[in-house]
């Protein structure tokens, strides 16, 4: 069963940063293991882990885009 995203790549690379800059923590092991996990569904033959892995991506470079504006404040 397919899950419905009501979350846009961005809102949701928000919620992220915002969770790890609240919280005073790090956010690279966050990030270490989501480019694992993106690896790990490219190497499927599963269509839907590849969906996931783009979408993946997506957040992967929203989390770093929001993570570096987040540091200059």
């Amino acid at each position: 069963m397919k899950t419905v995203q009501t979350k846009n790549v961005d809102q949701e690379a928000i919620e992220i940063v915002n969770r790890y800059l609240t919280l005073g923590e790090d956010i690279y092991e966050y990030l270490n293991v989501l480019k694992h996990q993106i690896i790990q569904k490219k190497e499927s033959n599963d269509p839907n882990q590849n969906l996931e892995a783009e979408h993946d991506e997506e957040l992967l470079a929203a989390v770093k885009k929001y993570w570096k504006e987040g540091q200059q404040l």
